[in-house]
């Protein structure tokens, strides 16, 4: 059974800090020097999805300057692009270094949009490596300073990145509620640059509700809109996630171009984190060849990054489709313990689609082994967390939940579809190993 993933959801929106402020006139000596330093933390902001070598460069300076007149705010911006950087380049505990030292800075002030752009920039480490929980805290402490000032681009950016916390979790109804949210008032202040990443987004919702068609037309959109603002870490996201959209809908071919370009523009950002997804997806290509062979060197590649990121989700991810393409080639037994690992590794994250393709495939791997009920007992799991993961992206409203049944009707409930999917499946293993037999 070939299982293919959503794309890799958008990096979500960094919210670079707006550090020109013409309405401010000051009226010290070293007036020019502070414009100086704000006219190179803008410069970095609009370089850092395109050159972040020259980037680097302008950091630099704006920091030396910003502490010979002792300008924070300069200061503390400039530290915030540095951790922006290092984030795009995996370099986790770097980016916190430098975040954090920003929050000090921006708290030395009171400057609160410059602390929750921080925390909200901490929430997509949190996020990246796995730590939902953590990352849902520190979207919403964004959140309420965003709120706090009224800052509407900093409220969009953390709706659109607490929904892609959501989305991670499998509670895609909040997911694609808090996107539309964020969509919605990129619209309302005509920021169609920004609206991009929740655009990409959306695609990826309605992809993991199987409407690929509909995630297509997003993608192709945002891949559009990305090149005329001339936003190349985001243009990236919709190519790959466009090759993600064709493998769904087996054409290799298609996945294959789209891909590849992905594959050559975020080796040139030196996306360290979009090359590991970028290279799970071609080896996925080879699957749909059945050149399975090749397909697990791109899995290998792929992990290998994942690892060095500590980009557990990657991680998990990988090892499910190195298991998958085992299993493919008759290795049952030996592809059990990379779906175990990916399984430990999604429970503890909180993955809960993850969990539930671990599930399956740990099922068809038993039954290969004629372990049935082995297989029984993952088939029995798979229907009870199935249930709760039912999405149906029409239905997304204001209101985020749904009046719950009482647990002991949800219990019942989910028994019942349990035991129907559980003989469907047996059945379907019983006919497939059959198949393979002969």
């Amino acid at each position: 059974m070939k299982i293919i993933y959503t794309g890799l959801l958008t990096l979500f929106f960094l919210s670079l800090l707006a550090i020109g402020d013409n309405t401010m006139v000051r009226q010290d000596k070293d007036h020019k020097i502070q414009q100086k330093i704000d006219s190179l933390n803008n410069l970095c902001a609009s370089l850092i999805y395109s050159d972040r070598d020259q980037c680097k460069i302008y950091a630099r300076e704006a920091i030396k300057e910003a502490k010979k007149v002792k300008y924070n705010k300069g200061q503390g911006a400039a530290l915030n692009i540095f951790g922006h950087i290092h984030l795009f380049e995996g370099n986790y505990d770097s980016a916190r270094f430098y975040y954090y030292k920003a929050i000090d800075i921006f708290k030395s002030f009171g400057y609160d949009k410059g602390i929750a752009t921080c925390y909200n920039n901490i929430g997509l480490i949190n996020e990246y490596t796995g730590e939902y929980n953590a990352a849902l805290s520190s979207f919403k402490k964004s959140l309420e300073y965003e709120l706090e000032i009224d800052n509407q681009d900093g409220i969009a950016s953390s709706f659109n990145n607490i929904a892609g916390v959501y989305y991670y979790k499998a509670e895609y109804e909040k997911s694609l509620y808090f996107y539309e949210k964020s969509r919605n008032i990129y619209r309302k202040i005509n920021n169609p640059k920004e609206e991009v990443s929740t655009i990409i987004n959306i695609a990826a919702v309605y992809e993991k509700a199987g409407k690929v068609e509909k995630a297509v037309d997003f993608n192709q959109e945002a891949l559009l809109l990305s090149r005329e603002y001339n936003n190349k870490q985001e243009e990236a996201i919709a190519l790959n996630n466009l090759g993600s959209n064709f493998l769904l809908l087996k054409d290799p071919d298609q996945a294959w171009h789209y891909l590849n370009m992905a594959l050559v523009l975020r080796d040139k950002l030196n996306d360290r984190i979009g090359l590991s997804s970028t290279l799970k997806y071609l080896g996925e290509v080879f699957v749909l060849k059945g050149e399975y062979d090749r397909a697990i060197d791109y899995y290998f590649q792929s992990l290998k990054i994942s690892e060095e990121l500590e980009d557990q989700r990657g991680i998990s991810e990988t090892l499910s489709l190195i298991g998958e393409n085992l299993m493919e080639k008759g290795n049952f037994e030996e592809s059990v313990g990379y779906f175990e690992e990916s399984l430990n590794i999604s429970s503890a994250i909180g993955a809960r689609m993850e969990v539930l393709k671990n599930y399956e495939r740990l099922a068809m791997a038993y039954a290969g082994q004629l372990m049935f009920d082995s297989s029984s007992r993952y088939i029995y799991l798979h229907g009870l967390l199935k249930d709760s993961l039912n999405f149906n992206p029409d239905s997304v409203n204001v209101k985020v939940e749904n009046p719950a049944l009482t647990v002991q009707q949800q219990q019942i409930k989910n028994l019942r579809l349990a035991l129907i999917f559980s003989a469907i499946i047996i059945l379907f293993l019983f006919i497939a190993l059959m198949v393979r037999k002969k």
